[in-house]
């Protein structure tokens, strides 16, 4: 992802992108899934996935464990 401008929050916009993978017949994908799917390091997306279930965007499925 690259950022239009310097005011560009480059960590929302990849927190977006992320959520932006999710639709209604791909909707359990795990933090290895997304990492392929964005090119970023899994200790990101970890952190990323963590930071959007925290805020009630995201929610983990245990069973699924995604």
């Amino acid at each position: 992802m690259k950022a239009p401008d310097k005011n560009f929050s480059s960590t929302i916009g990849q927190g977006i992108a992320l959520l932006r993978f999710f639709t209604a017949t791909d909707h359990f994908l795990g933090n290895k899934e997304l990492s392929e799917r964005l090119d970023l390091p899994p200790s990101t997306v970890a952190r990323l996935t963590f930071t959007l279930c925290e805020l009630g965007l995201l929610t983990k499925v245990e069973r699924h464990r995604k």
